[in-house]
């Protein structure tokens, strides 16, 4: 697996220095009649989340690729999801995550190229 490529705003580097404990970053890429990609900043992470590996030392970056039960467009913002096993992963994993910090939230976004 190549390596991820990291990318921190100022401003998240300081929210970062002032946290006791690493935060958990969370890649989710969403498959059912569309495809959509989120970066989430949870609490705690499922347990089909897969540690993504960083130097970092304060952040944990986790994938879940998931897929919807069922298709429903008007369900995209909470749907009900499950486990979606791919065949070739490291196509679907990230290559890159960009994180900042503005007006006391976490923000973020990822990508392949």
């Amino acid at each position: 697996m190549s390596a991820l490529e990291i990318r921190i705003s100022k401003a998240a580097t300081r929210a970062l220095q002032d946290r006791a404990a690493p935060l958990l970053v969370l890649a989710e890429l969403y498959f059912s009649c569309l495809i959509r990609k989120r970066l989430y900043f949870p609490e705690q992470v499922m347990a089909d989340a897969e540690r993504l590996p960083t130097d970092h030392p304060l952040l944990q970056i986790y994938f879940r690729p998931v897929m919807g039960v069922s298709c429903k467009v008007s369900a995209t913002d909470k749907p009900p999801l499950t486990h979606f096993p791919i065949q070739k992963p490291q196509a679907f994993i990230p290559k890159w995550i960009s994180i900042d910090f503005a007006a006391g939230q976490w923000r973020g976004e990822f990508g392949f190229a």
